[in-house]
């Protein structure tokens, strides 16, 4: 299940360094399955932190280990992001949302 997520869907965001990208996963169910979670960014799959004690997943440059990354950005325009998780009876989930950087 996917609670939150930053940006918004639709919101407007600087994308130059610092910029963030996240999304609060959680299953209250039978559990998420840490190792399942994945990220997609304009149909490209991304490196994804993910934070236990928040529930947190989130973009990250590759080898930066950071959840905020001062080297990472993103071109103007729209852009998608897909997060992808399964639980452990083997549910999915699969949400994808769009947001601009200017």
């Amino acid at each position: 299940l996917l609670i939150r997520r930053y940006p918004q869907s639709a919101q407007s965001i600087f994308g130059g360094p610092g910029m963030v990208i996240t999304g609060t996963v959680i299953d209250p169910g039978s559990g998420l399955d840490i190792s399942s979670i994945k990220m997609m960014i304009d149909g490209v799959e991304v490196t994804t932190g993910y934070n236990e004690s928040l529930n947190l997943a989130y973009y990250q440059r590759k080898g930066s280990n950071k959840q905020v990354d001062n080297a990472a950005s993103l071109s103007d325009g729209r852009h998608t992001v897909t997060p992808t998780a399964k639980d452990y009876k083997g549910n999915v989930l699969n949400e994808t949302w769009s947001f601009v950087v200017n």
